[in-house]
């Protein structure tokens, strides 16, 4: 019998996201947390600031980490009024990257030494109430109900750049990554909550959608390999995921190994990102963007000429 190089191992993707509930609140910039003094306080969490917020240290602290205020209600709807604000939840205290930060509030060169001022600063983060979101011990169980990873990939690479547009992404398709997870209590319950910063969520969209188009070898020497778990009936492999970037990691892995080929709409107001059917390279999305950006084309050269007619005319008159 001929020795075989080349398998294939037939395996079904399943992406069973977890119910996630995510609001849009105001975070402001308290300051520069300070480093701990000593290991134990290093590893007491959570602490609590003079005000009564609870203030939540990151193990994987830095010397420069930057203190931000939300208020978060409760995943039971503590803190809501009858109008579904929540004017009454109550104020947390956490710690987080200067990275979190947008570029446009904390500029990438502040830093403890040159800029020891930065209180006051807000911007716009996104949070899911939701109960046990520890770093450490936190164990959610995903949706029953399995969803297709591929349409979430392609709502996420084409959604619109605001936050609300996010925000409803993310309510539909349940939590992005383990993120950062913070578990406080509030009027002597356990209160925990994760938080997703827009710009760094921005930033993913535009890198996977260069993955999707770049050449495979480049993604797929750098990216996580598949991950393969095995059950009893057919097809025997399962690649199983349930946060929404871990999902669109493996199925751009998927589709470069299945030789697909993807590309951008070269409409200036489309941008989106659409799979090439056959061998030859589309410029377009659709027959209906390839012919609109011909009529602008067509109407430009028009208008130019025109313009050099009368141009002309002035001269020699």
């Amino acid at each position: 019998m001929a020795q075989r190089s080349n398998i294939e191992i037939p395996a079904r993707f399943i992406f069973r996201p977890f119910s996630a509930r995510w609001i849009t609140c105001l975070a402001e910039i308290v300051g520069w947390s300070e480093p701990p003094s000593s290991y134990e306080e290093f590893m007491y969490l959570p602490l609590e600031s003079e005000d009564g917020t609870q203030i939540r240290f990151d193990s994987a602290r830095s010397d420069d980490l930057v203190l931000l205020r939300l208020n978060v209600p409760s995943a039971s709807g503590v803190g809501f009024d009858a109008t579904g604000i929540y004017p009454l939840a109550p104020s947390y205290t956490v710690e987080v990257r200067p990275s979190d930060i947008p570029a446009e509030v904390l500029k990438p060169h502040e830093n403890r030494r040159n800029t020891p001022e930065i209180a006051g600063r807000k911007l716009a983060v996104l949070v899911c109430p939701m109960p046990g979101f520890e770093l450490t011990r936190w164990a959610p169980k995903p949706e029953g109900v399995e969803k297709n990873g591929w349409k979430m990939r392609n709502e996420f690479l084409n959604l619109h750049r605001e936050t609300e547009a996010l925000r409803l992404f993310l309510n539909h398709w349940g939590l992005w990554d383990r993120g950062l997870g913070y578990e406080v209590s509030f009027l002597g319950h356990p209160h925990g909550f994760a938080i997703q910063f827009p710009h760094l969520l921005w930033r993913r969209q535009e890198e996977y959608r260069c993955a999707l188009t770049g050449r495979p070898h480049k993604w797929l020497s750098t990216t996580n390999p598949l991950f393969l778990s095995q059950i009893k009936e057919q097809p025997y492999f399962i690649v199983q995921k349930s946060y929404c970037e871990d999902a669109i990691r493996s199925t751009i892995t998927i589709d470069h190994l299945s030789n697909a080929k993807f590309g951008i709409c070269k409409l200036n107001d489309c941008r989106e990102l659409y799979q090439r059917e056959s061998r030859q390279k589309r410029l377009y999305c659709t027959e209906k963007h390839a012919h609109l950006a011909s009529v602008r084309k067509n109407r430009a050269k028009n208008k130019k000429k025109k313009s050099n007619r009368r141009n002309d005319a002035t001269r020699k008159s």
